[in-house]
């Protein structure tokens, strides 16, 4: 069958002016359902774009009043100053180097469980690390007498070199530090625990991120990192890379961080093709939030985060591709986005993934029972939040094609699976060349695709379907 492309521009005011040019009869959407593949098909109500009508959905919670609508974010980032290190440079320190030099030895052995102290700034390797008074000065050292037990770290260490760390657990050795771990070589961690519980057994309090990555860092099975509450678990630096393929990255679904719960990646490269990160609270991005970086999701799972925009991914100024990769694809999946606790700073907006001035290209992967909370009409009758379940984008381009599935997401107010905005200024794509979105729910408007004009200018918000002549179906609507 030849591919038929059409296009829906879409302008609005304050709602949706649909112009649709094409031969035959509109079919609404409910009556195209094929079964081997259903687009936009199962939805709560009409299932592709749609303003005026109203759904019921008993998932959704509104939990605030009287609340006015949030600036958006600002697209300047301030550059990130590095804490002090102390760096594996010369002295014992280089001992490091020398023992790190053959990634095929594993850095720590199995078997053990002893609780060594490593000092990397006064400690000296002639000590037995038995106490802080007794810390040994290098992580070698400290890995060969841990065999497999626990190291506390004193100062924070850097690690400049090719290695790979197993089969040993890394916490902090005081109640304050700036962060553990800065890595600036290539880095794996299987089998390694990384935690924020002190030899006391209370969170040490961090002035920056705990892992910061300016090289390369692999997490592979076995692996846990976090909870380290109140910040992202891994910062991701500029020009660095953070492969995800296994392991968990852990929060603990309380404490909110400004950006990426799980990961921050600033100007950087993050690949999931594995593991789990779940858990975490933030304002932007409750799994990874990302500002000018690349993000790749090829395996693995997003889920149960909690955020005020993104809350499974947050991309800003950023490239997203999900695609299946060796039979495996990303789940984002159970992510919340919410206008609590602080309206200021919690916008409710994009329950799996959130965008701003960004692109996403989803071919595979699944975005599922996501939902966005709105709060509960203010005294004017204005709701705000609830806006995407499963994909809010703004300004952005977003292409759903291949097996993609976004389904079963909900929300509050607008755009139960997609909601999207342009602008006079600022113009929105999107772009559905296949894909399932299906089983969508929504309180206010469009359980399927809500598309807003804000400005009201023609071809500032356009919806593109293409490949299937039966997907053209849709429900016409205007308003003055």
């Amino acid at each position: 069958m030849r591919k038929k492309c059409f296009k829906k521009t879409i302008s609005l005011a304050l709602c949706i002016v649909m112009s649709v040019t094409m031969t035959g009869t509109p079919v609404l959407a409910d009556a195209f359902t094929d079964g081997s593949q259903s687009i936009i098909s199962e939805n709560a109500e009409i299932p592709t774009v749609d303003v005026e009508s109203a759904t019921n959905c008993g998932d959704v919670a509104s939990t605030e009043e009287n609340l006015t609508e949030p600036a958006l974010l600002s697209e300047t980032e301030e550059k990130f100053d590095n804490p002090e290190y102390a760096e594996f440079s010369g002295g014992n320190d280089a001992e490091v180097v020398s023992e790190f030099s053959d990634d095929s030895v594993p850095a720590a052995q199995t078997g053990g469980n002893n609780v060594v102290y490593l000092d990397s700034r006064s400690g000296n390797d002639t000590n037995d690390g038995s106490s802080v008074e007794n810390a040994v000065g290098t992580l070698a050292k400290a890995i060969a007498i841990a065999n497999g037990g626990i190291i506390y770290l004193l100062n924070p260490i850097d690690i400049n070199e090719n290695v790979t760390l197993e089969n040993v657990t890394l916490r902090p050795g005081r109640s304050t530090m700036s962060h553990m771990l800065y890595i600036r070589g290539d880095v794996t961690l299987q089998n390694i625990i990384i935690n924020n519980i002190t030899p006391d057994g209370t969170p040490c309090q961090f002035s920056a991120d705990p892992i910061e990555v300016a090289g390369t860092l692999t997490i592979k099975d076995g692996t846990e990192i976090g909870p380290f509450p109140g910040k992202s678990c891994i910062y991701a630096l500029p020009h660095s890379t953070v492969n995800l393929n296994g392991g968990e990255i852990q929060g603990d679904k309380q404490n909110i961080v400004e950006r990426g719960g799980g990961i921050y990646a600033f100007n950087a490269i993050v690949n999931v093709n594995g593991g789990i990160i779940s858990g975490h609270s933030a304002t932007y991005g409750g799994g990874i939030c990302a500002i000018e970086s690349n993000v790749s999701l090829k395996g693995g799972s997003i889920a149960g985060n909690k955020s005020g925009r993104g809350s499974g991914v947050y991309l800003d100024m950023s490239n997203l591709f999900m695609i299946e990769e060796n039979g495996k694809s990303c789940q984002i999946t159970q992510n919340t986005v919410t206008k609590e606790p602080s309206s200021k700073d919690m916008h409710g907006e994009g329950g799996g993934i959130y965008l701003v001035y960004s692109k996403a290209e989803i071919s595979s992967g699944t975005i599922n029972e996501n939902t966005a909370i709105a709060t509960a009409p203010d005294e004017y009758g204005n709701v705000f939040g609830g806006l995407g379940g499963a994909i809010s984008a703004k300004y952005s381009e977003v292409t759903i094609k291949g097996d993609a599935e976004i389904c079963n997401n909900s929300a509050g107010y607008r755009g139960g699976a997609i909601y999207t905005e342009g602008t006079k200024d600022n113009r929105c794509l999107l772009n559905i060349e296949g894909g399932t979105i299906s089983g969508n729910h929504v309180n206010g408007s469009g359980a399927g695709i809500f598309a807003l004009c804000s400005k009201g200018i023609k071809h500032n918000m356009d919806v593109i379907f293409c490949e299937r002549k039966e997907w053209i179906g849709i429900e016409e609507r205007s308003s003055a």
